[in-house]
C-alpha cells in the first residue's frame, strides 16, 4: 500500500487546477511498480480545503493508468468535500466506481482494462 500527502506534493490548500492533478499524478506513477491486484494507493488531501471538479477529472483522467500497473483502489483519505453526484458523474465518465465511506474519505475503483 502506498500512501502520499497531497499537500506536500503541490504545497496548496485548494486544487483548482488540472495542472495540480498531473503534479500528483506524476508522483504517484513514480512511486509505483508493478503490484498484486487488491493493493490500494491512498492520497491523503488531510491539509487540502477545496477541490473544483475539473481538478478531479484530470486527476481520475491520470489514475486510470494505475490499473496497468496491478493497482485498482485508490483511497482519497480526509477529502475536503463529500462525494457529491457531481463527482460521481465525473467517476462514471471515466468508468471509475466511487463511493464514500465516511470515516476514510472517498474510495475508487479503477476499471480492469484502461485504454
Amino acid at each position: 500500500m502506498m500512501r502520499l500527502d497531497i499537500h506536500e506534493i503541490t504545497s496548496h490548500r485548494a486544487l483548482v487546477s488540472r495542472n495540480a492533478a498531473r503534479m500528483i499524478a506524476t508522483a504517484v506513477k513514480a512511486r509505483t511498480d508493478p503490484v498484486p491486484d487488491g493493493d490500494a494507493v491512498i492520497l491523503d488531501f488531510s491539509q487540502v480545503e477545496a477541490v473544483t471538479p475539473s481538478f478531479v477529472d484530470e486527476l481520475l483522467y491520470q489514475l486510470s493508468e494505475l490499473s496497468f500497473r496491478g493497482y485498482r483502489t485508490v483511497k482519497f483519505l480526509s477529502p475536503p468535500d463529500r462525494l457529491s453526484d457531481k463527482f460521481k458523474a465525473i467517476g462514471r465518465a471515466r468508468q471509475i466506481a466511487m463511493d464514500e465511506e465516511p470515516s476514510d474519505g472517498w474510495v475508487l475503483e479503477l476499471p480492469k482494462n484502461v485504454g
